[in-house]
């Protein structure tokens, strides 16, 4: 199969998400800790066990790359896009993992479903990026979907900003 070519070829240095992000699910034990699957369907059980992990994020304020708990870089992300100013992912039982969005609006936390979704296809792009490391290429097809003109414009400043890191992004 072509990923399994790519992979043997960029000898795993190469990270890819599809097109169209599906409902998030408990992966399998055998895979890489940051494997978020090819649909994202990873992304929040990665972001409940990584939520510490330190990750190369774009300082805007200071103009430099700073390295902040991941759980932390993804609320910074969602707060300057004005969509939330709190995520977390909680352990949903045996088959799935589930995030809750506290909306920029204030009030108590939700399930991803009750925000849009344009939030849910944007969460694992997000994390793919996040969790992409230096001298590593993540390629992501249709990071903008379900996302308006304004947040398109907010997720390319994200992208941009994340080459800055030494994310090399497609």
């Amino acid at each position: 199969n072509s990923a399994r070519s790519v992979k043997i070829i960029f000898n795993g240095k190469v990270k890819y998400l599809g097109p169209i992000r599906q409902r998030s699910i408990k992966p399998p034990p055998s895979l890489d800790d940051r494997d978020l699957g090819r649909n994202g369907e990873y992304a929040a059980d990665r972001l409940l066990r990584l939520r510490n992990r330190r990750v190369n994020f774009w300082d805007s304020n200071s103009c430099k790359v700073v390295h902040i708990p991941l759980e932390k870089a993804v609320v910074k992300v969602l707060s300057d896009f004005g969509l939330a100013h709190g995520v977390e992912a909680h352990d949903g039982g045996r088959s799935e993992t589930i995030f809750k969005i506290t909306p920029q609006s204030g009030g108590k936390s939700v399930d991803l479903s009750a925000v849009g979704t344009g939030v849910s296809q944007l969460l694992p792009v997000l994390m793919a990026v996040l969790l992409t490391r230096r001298g590593e290429i993540v390629v992501i097809e249709q990071p903008e979907l379900h996302l308006n003109p304004a947040l398109e414009k907010a997720l390319a400043t994200f992208l941009l900003d994340s080459a800055r890191c030494g994310r090399q992004i497609v």
